[in-house]
């Protein structure tokens, strides 16, 4: 009985290589792996294609994705995060695909091609760019064909089912097995995709975040990584995850096991200054059998052409979950570098609501007794908000009137609000003001006076009391100027978060 085991699964090995039909051979690359990290079956993998997309909310997304980052786990552990990644790509066209994973069975110097002609999966055989291929091997000298390297490989596998759901035409793959992490390779392959690139080609990295840390240390390793990833600064990527493994060592076996073909897409990205999104993040403890002692990160992360996110309809939008941390970081490197001197300011040029004028608030308070230390902001910038950011958090410590300076000593006891608020719209009536929503600004000849939305929650002010404590108390007008007309009312909305 054991021989025959044996046998049949040396011919499953030489299936997975080569097939003759009757005009030509052609070379399969048949699955490794379904039936484990995703199902073997037809029908099957379609429905749970559909629901994770069905379960996956729509994310606003403005431009033609051009890279995604995604997980390539088993579907029950990664399949809502690889559905919002590739969620992003339905009914897009593109000609080409390029997947670009690293080896998880071998280390090899340089970068496997594979040459099958066909990659076969449940869903049906696609296409490999084999033409493709050969014009990366003529102006890549690491570049070469192996198939042994990409036989057992799981990474690229599990993306193709994906990617057969979503895109409509027709289209070819370009399957990439990366053997090592060195940078000179890396950037050289970058070189070479941005050489040969076209509006018509996606990159999709195959890449998990951190294996086996502890459930809360996962999160947060993770989204330190993602931060990174989503500057579009491969600089910013290496270092960050050099800080990890210096101080997260002994709790992760890595931080992104496709760390090598992350570093890849993002040099590409800023070659071509493509912007980055995060899409959606999980781990591995967040199924409902998963174990929350080890676990595995998820994340995915879209990049396109920035020019095109920012329109007259969106130009104030809210700042994205990483956008805000970003911020908050941000707000604290400076505070850092006002008071020690601390060369860790953050670059956010790569961030393009961090270049629009916005006005913003930044609040400081004790976290010991949560009173207020300070609280300085603008409501018409006179800068973009990455500047308007640095210049309120140093006067939020340093010269709101109201109380002494913050010292150094009460840095690490100070927490950080930020209030970005959104363009200015004057209204006709005060029954316009919703409150706890909309701030209000109200001006009478040179007097002016501001709330933010937060204080009609905080005090539980009716609207008469709140409008007239703003003219009194912030503009020094008559407590009923916004009753009678002799004052103009603005009102705005602000997105508050803190750390």
């Amino acid at each position: 009985m054991l021989a025959v085991v044996i046998v049949l699964l040396f011919l499953n090995t030489e299936k997975n290589m080569t097939k003759t039909n009757n005009n030509s051979a052609e070379i399969i690359r048949y699955p490794a792996v379904a039936g484990q990290f995703y199902p073997a079956q037809k029908s099957e993998i379609a429905e749970q294609l559909q629901a994770d997309l069905q379960s996956t909310k729509d994310i606003q997304f403005d431009y033609k994705p051009r890279i995604l980052l995604v997980p390539h786990a088993g579907y029950i552990y990664s399949g809502q995060v690889m559905a919002a990644g590739f969620k992003t790509i339905e009914s897009i066209d593109y000609h080409r695909v390029i997947i670009l994973g690293v080896s998880h069975n071998y280390s090899f110097d340089g970068i496997a091609a594979s040459s099958a002609d066909i990659w076969q999966t449940p869903l049906g055989a696609i296409s490999v760019d084999q033409s493709f291929i050969d014009e990366l091997i003529n102006q890549n000298e690491e570049v070469f064909k192996n198939d042994e390297y990409h036989r057992p490989e799981h990474s690229l596998e599990v993306e193709i089912p994906w990617l057969q759901s979503l895109i409509k035409n027709n289209f070819k793959v370009v399957p990439l097995l990366l053997g090592n992490d060195e940078q000179a390779v890396l950037a050289n392959l970058a070189k070479t995709l941005s050489d040969l690139w076209d509006d018509d080609t996606l990159l999709v990295i195959s890449s998990d975040l951190s294996h086996y840390p502890p459930y809360k240390i996962a999160r947060e390793v993770d989204n330190k990584i993602l931060d990174a990833i989503v500057s579009g600064k491969v600089d910013n990527f290496y270092d960050t995850y050099a800080w990890l493994e210096e101080n997260f060592s002994n709790t992760a076996d890595t931080f992104a096991c496709g760390h090598a073909a992350i570093a890849v897409g993002m040099m590409l990205a800023e070659d071509k200054s493509f912007f980055g999104k995060l899409l959606a993040y999980a781990n591995s403890g967040d199924v409902s059998f998963g174990d929350k002692d080890r676990v595995v990160g998820y994340g995915a992360v879209v990049f396109g052409n920035g020019n095109q996110i920012f329109t007259a309809d969106n130009l104030d939008r809210d700042l994205t979950g990483t956008e805000q941390n970003l911020a908050l970081k941000f707000s604290r490197a400076v505070l850092e570098n006002y008071y020690f001197s601390k060369d860790n300011l953050l670059d956010l040029s790569a961030y393009p609501v961090f270049q629009t004028e916005r006005g913003v608030f930044v609040t400081l308070r004790d976290k010991r007794s949560h009173g207020l230390r300070g609280c300085i902001g603008n409501i018409i910038p006179t800068s973009i908000l990455a500047d308007n950011i640095k210049e309120m958090s140093i006067a939020a410590a340093t010269n709101d009137p109201r109380f002494q300076s913050v010292t150094a000593d009460e840095l690490d006891q100070i927490s950080i609000e930020v209030s970005v608020l959104s363009p200015m719209r004057l209204i006709q009536t005060p029954d316009e003001i919703e409150l706890g929503k909309h701030g209000v600004l109200i001006k009478q000849g040179f007097r002016t006076g501001v709330f933010l939305p937060q204080v009609a929650t905080e005090t539980g002010w009716d609207l008469e009391i709140f409008m007239s404590k703003l003219c009194t108390d912030k503009a020094g007008i008559e407590a009923t100027a916004w009753q009678t007309g002799q004052a103009e009312i603005y009102v705005f909305t602000a997105q508050v978060f803190g750390e």
